[in-house]
């Protein structure tokens, strides 16, 4: 195995399996289903096609289901948003490169602050549980690795195709440069995995 299976598999010891969402694959397309349940919500599935072999998606809005957020609190002073988390993080190796993929849902154009703000907390997630496989599970070569983590928000609404500020970020690397990606409503989302490395 080579140090990016090393620190791939290491994601599946750590989480619990019934944390893990895994992808599936019909007529050989390969394929990963994101669902939103708040009554309230009208874009309720995204679906991610073409994602590599080794792929996992981690469900963080459980995060307040779970009760997180609510034992962070008595730890922590209540900074604005660091109780919360973007809706999924996809963990892929894709052409031997190790991605991050952070994913908010929304079934309208949000406040960017916000946004802003879920990105974040899905990050300090992710850099805490590094630090469990690197230091519980011994799996060192994290610190050798690149780690290209992606911010992507998809949301219901019209999206201004004239140049605008957020066509120059040429790359969504980090929380406060995410990209947002437009969809019509009341229908079946789909979009590449590509589409997610820009």
């Amino acid at each position: 195995m080579t140090h990016l299976d090393d620190v791939f598999s290491s994601y599946s010891d750590i989480y619990t399996q019934s944390f893990i969402v895994r992808p599936d694959e019909i007529d050989g397309v390969r394929y990963i289903t994101l669902t939103e349940n708040y009554k309230t919500a009208t874009l309720r599935t995204l679906k991610i096609s073409d994602v590599p072999k080794k792929t996992i998606l981690l469900p963080l809005h459980q995060y307040s289901e779970l009760s997180i957020g609510s034992t962070l609190k008595k730890i922590f002073n209540d900074e604005p948003g660091i109780f919360t988390c973007c809706d999924y993080v996809l963990i892929t190796i894709n052409k031997d490169n190790l991605y991050y993929i952070f994913i908010e849902m929304k079934s309208y154009k949000p406040h960017n602050y916000d946004v802003r703000r879920q990105f974040k907390g899905a990050t300090c997630f992710i850099r805490y549980s590094n630090a469990i496989i690197e230091h519980f599970y011994g799996i060192t070569s994290l610190k050798s690795i690149s780690l290209n983590m992606r911010y992507h928000l998809v949301y219901q609404g019209r999206y201004n195709k004239r140049a605008t500020k957020w066509e120059r970020y040429k790359c969504p690397s980090s929380p406060d440069n995410f990209y947002p990606h437009g969809v019509e409503k009341n229908k079946n989302i789909s979009i590449p995995f590509e589409t997610f490395l820009k």
